[in-house]
């Protein structure tokens, strides 16, 4: 059997295993009565009561508002903290593929299963992907199992799983790096990979940068292996490779441009919109974001639910920060290990460009730390502190390769001891209370 072919096969059998043992959670530990928004949907058809059953523990908390959007659309402003490109996955695979199912199956049952049906079925490509990116870094065979093992059994599992954003998103990022670490790249083909995970998640806007490293890198190998050429000829090289990295940067984050343009348009100069929230004075009562000097709409919705710097930063939330600490903790050490020998002295890895090294190597590392460490930063003082795990676990592929280091290393026994009762302590408790709608990360 061909590796990923193995990988996807593991991994969805993970995804079932995990299932099974949120559905017999869900069973013996009561469900908590949270104080957030639930649809409320009871199940009336046949289907219905057997979705629930083994899916019923994947629906909570995000996942009610993402079904919501995918059924109703983008039916107030709140809403608009969620991206639009899972909730039409979701309403395509409910309305068309399951459309037959309708007898036996309502609408909200439909869409809970498509939601969990997209995030395993991705969760299995992002294995897959993992797996080729951790052979093309590091061309180990024999350290390969420790990639899958982790891709499959992770500190933020639970969400992989549930209707929740974690799967496509890290899909999503990880094609667009493999496609920037081939053999022959397709920054293209990384761009629009990218614009994919920005249409997912706000974060995904961030994947930009591994564009914009990439494009410097190309930039300095050219002229560090072609010295001989004229200056004119050197000067319309760079031109061009400068504007061909602007468009592809342009084409990452044009998703959240024509998201939030949608939102300003609709809340600040729609009648339609006036009529639907039954607004007196559209000029009057239209929403304090519209007065803004850059009226974006998934910022004013954060604001709403104390995101912004420090806000988190209160006695009460202290078991919260000790939720994330052990996830912002293993960032912070992998952080380290590049920061030592490449960042400090080499943002965009010159030297390595001088040399002609693939961005494949030190450059991606170097890369991919920035990147880990603004998600940390991000996470830690502008936003509810506890989505950090989930939020560097589908986002961060150095996270991944650091830890896989750890785990086939000899040396590092201790290391590879705590990140593993952390990672099945976080597993368990996170099926445990995710599933029975108490409140984690």
């Amino acid at each position: 059997m061909k590796p990923p072919v193995a990988v996807f096969q593991q991994a969805l059998i993970s995804r079932l295993g995990i299932i099974a043992i949120g559905t017999v959670l869900n069973l013996v530990i009561p469900d908590h009565k949270p104080d957030a928004f639930q649809l409320g949907v009871k199940p009336e058809k046949v289907g219905d009561y057997f979705v629930q059953f083994f899916l019923g523990g994947f629906s909570r908390w995000d996942a009610q508002h993402f079904i919501n959007v995918a059924m109703h659309g983008y039916s107030s402003v709140e809403n608009f903290a969620f991206f639009p490109l899972y909730p039409m996955m979701i309403r395509v695979i409910a309305g068309v593929i399951l459309r037959p199912l309708a007898g036996i199956l309502s609408e909200y049952y439909r869409a809970l299963l498509a939601g969990c049906f997209l995030s395993s079925l991705c969760f299995c490509f992002s294995a897959v992907v993992l797996y080729r990116l951790w052979m093309r870094l590091t061309h180990r065979v024999s350290s390969s199992s420790f990639i899958i093992a982790l891709a499959v059994i992770n500190p933020a599992t639970v969400f992989f799983t549930s209707c929740y954003t974690e799967s496509p998103f890290l899909a999503a990022t990880l094609m667009g790096i493999y496609l920037l670490c081939m053999e022959h790249p397709k920054p293209w083909l990384a761009s629009l990979s990218f614009s994919f995970a920005s249409a997912l998640r706000s974060n995904g806007i961030l994947n930009a940068g591994y564009i914009a490293h990439f494009g410097v890198y190309q930039i300095l190998r050219e002229c560090a292996q072609v010295p001989q050429r004229r200056e004119s000829q050197l000067n319309f090289l760079i031109l061009r490779m400068l504007a061909e990295t602007f468009l592809q940067i342009l084409l990452v984050v044009s998703p959240f441009i024509i998201f939030n343009v949608y939102g300003w348009y609709h809340y600040c100069h729609s009648e339609h919109f006036c009529e639907l929230f039954k607004m007196t004075d559209c000029q009057t009562d239209k929403p304090p974001f519209c007065d803004w000097d850059y009226p974006v709409i998934y910022s004013y919705v954060q604001t709403l639910w104390d995101n912004g710097f420090l806000k988190y930063w209160q006695l009460k939330k202290i078991p919260l920060f000790l939720l994330a600490a052990p996830t912002v903790w293993w960032s912070l050490k992998a952080i380290a290990q590049t920061a030592e020998t490449c960042v400090l002295v080499d943002i965009f890895a010159g030297r390595y460009a001088k040399s002609n090294k693939p961005w494949a190597s030190e450059p991606f590392m170097i890369a991919s730390s920035l990147h880990l460490l603004y998600l940390v930063l991000f996470g830690v003082f502008f936003m509810n502190v506890e989505v950090t795990t989930r939020l560097v676990w589908s986002s961060s592929p150095y996270l991944y390769i650091f830890t896989c280091q750890i785990l086939h290393s000899r040396i590092s026994s201790h290391l590879r001891r705590k990140f593993l009762t952390y990672t099945f302590l976080y597993l368990f408790l996170g099926l445990a209370l995710h599933c029975n709608n108490f409140p984690w990360t």
